[in-house]
């Protein structure tokens, strides 16, 4: 997977005050590793919704802020999951120290889009066309508000298709802050939303169809630093540059009343421990779980669980990372004979045994 963009900052480089705008390219060649896995949210979120073969316009957009520091939005082809349910959202303190770059380097896709909203939301890498707003309340605080093409719910790969004007609209707000806690100033967030999905929605049952007209569902996130070491500044060293000993943890929850979509509840938790060796501070090491609630017109298993551990080496710090990662599935959800699992043969059977699956992932960051 290879995803090559271009941002340009419209005020530096053509005067455009307030203004911005950027284009990013996607080429994918995966194959369907979660349907093989029988894992409904997918342990390996490199890999989402067919087609697995990919060259498409990944993002197109243009972007104004129209109140300094208060008020932005973007309009063109999107991705609201970096602005919605974003459970990794960066912590950047005033002591660089504490900064927390990310909550988790998981790779389950749960960590990036709440399984509630798989089958609507735009995510990777089927962006969608449409508009978001960023409000920023307060310094701490923050209200996001946007509105999308919806024919993800009706099953368009709308990542590499035109945007649709019809009546199948995705609209979607979050209201969230953060603070700092404790003697040591420890970061945390909380975030909330509310969703809905417009339009005729239809799946094929277990036993018969099942139609829809419309869909809503809420969601919620959050985040908190629970311990840091933070080290005493050696000679002639500013301590804010010094990476601190610290163990984080997150939560997610949501909940829909979808009757054509995957998952209707859904819980999961986490945590995260960074510089843990002194000769390796720039490593993490981390684990999670989340417990899916299957939507029973769909699937004849009630739930799935997934659980996830990683440690993440940092070859080239800030620039190439490599990543063991180990996951069980003990009941997966999806059944042996899911549309896309070619490479099984279909049975009578419905269900495929647990799954413990192994990932090694190098990531170059330039």
């Amino acid at each position: 997977m290879v995803i090559v963009g271009l941002g340009v900052d419209g005020e530096k480089k053509l005067g455009w005050k307030g203004g911005s705008f950027g284009v990013n390219f996607l080429q994918i060649n995966g194959q369907n590793t979660n349907g093989y896995a029988g894992a409904l949210p997918g342990y390996n979120s490199i890999v989402a919704a067919p087609p697995f073969h990919r060259t498409e316009l990944y993002e197109y957009w243009i972007a104004q802020e129209v109140i300094p520091d208060t008020l932005k939005i973007r309009v063109g082809k999107i991705i609201p999951a970096v602005d919605f349910n974003n459970v990794t959202r960066a912590n950047k303190l005033a002591d660089r120290s504490q900064n927390v770059s990310s909550l988790s380097s998981l790779l389950y896709t749960s960590i990036f889009v709440n399984p509630t909203l798989l089958g609507v939301i735009g995510g990777y890498y089927d962006s969608v066309f449409g508009t978001t707003a960023n409000i920023a309340l307060n310094r701490n605080s923050w209200l996001n508000l946007g509105v999308y093409d919806g024919n993800r719910a009706r099953g368009v790969p709308t990542g590499i298709h035109n945007p649709h004007f019809n009546e199948y609209v995705f609209a979607i707000s979050e209201i969230g802050t953060d603070w700092v806690a404790g003697p040591q100033k420890h970061p945390g967030q909380f975030g909330i939303g509310a969703w809905y999905q417009s339009g005729r929605l239809n799946a094929a049952g277990l036993y018969n169809d099942q139609q829809q007209t419309g869909a809503m569902g809420l969601y919620l996130y959050g985040g908190q630093r629970v311990w840091a070491d933070v080290p005493a500044a050696a000679d002639g060293q500013d301590s804010q540059t010094q990476k601190s000993k610290s163990l984080t943890i997150f939560y997610q929850f949501g909940v829909n009343n979808a009757k054509t979509l995957p998952v209707n509840q859904f819980i999961g938790v986490g945590a995260t421990a960074f510089s843990i060796f002194d000769s390796r501070p720039d490593d993490s090491f981390g684990a999670g779980f989340g417990l899916s609630f299957l939507n029973r017109n769909l699937f004849q298993r009630s739930s799935e669980l997934m659980f996830q551990t990683y440690y993440q080496a940092s070859i080239v710090p800030g620039a190439l990372y490599l990543q063991p990662t180990v996951t069980f599935i003990p009941n997966p959800g999806l059944p042996s004979n899911y549309p896309g699992n070619d490479a099984l043969p279909p049975g009578m059977q419905p269900f495929l045994p647990a799954a413990f699956v192994g990932t090694l992932r190098l990531s170059a960051i330039f």
